[in-house]
């Protein structure tokens, strides 16, 4: 199963540059801890004492790469686009996620 899909352009489209340079935007994803310094500033020192539990290898190849972090109440939230990235955070991180957030569950969700 795949999670691609694919459509065609109109030519009429294509061969109009005022058109065809709008058709893709993309916007590279920028690493968790800028995101996360410019629009939760209270979850830094979280973060940090993660980085220094799993290490600073483990924190960059699963952790920057988050599609997003949340934490609601007793239950923090990630979103990752990698199926590997989440395994490897149930596998190998679950525990030091609950102790550097100070939280009671983890989801980990793949996009």
């Amino acid at each position: 199963m795949s999670n691609s899909f694919s459509f065609s352009v109109p030519e009429e489209i294509k061969n109009n540059p005022d058109l065809a340079s709008n058709l893709i935007d993309t916007v590279p994803l920028t690493p968790l801890t800028e995101r996360i310094v410019k629009n939760q500033p209270h979850l830094i020192s979280k973060l940090e004492k993660l980085k220094s539990l799993m290490g600073e290898q483990a924190f960059t190849q699963c952790m920057e790469r988050l599609a997003s972090l949340k934490l609601i109440d007793n239950t923090l939230w990630l979103t990752t686009n990698y199926q590997m990235d989440r395994s490897i955070l149930e596998r190998n991180h679950l525990l030091q996620l609950k102790q550097a957030f100070d939280v009671k569950y983890v989801r980990i969700i793949c996009i």
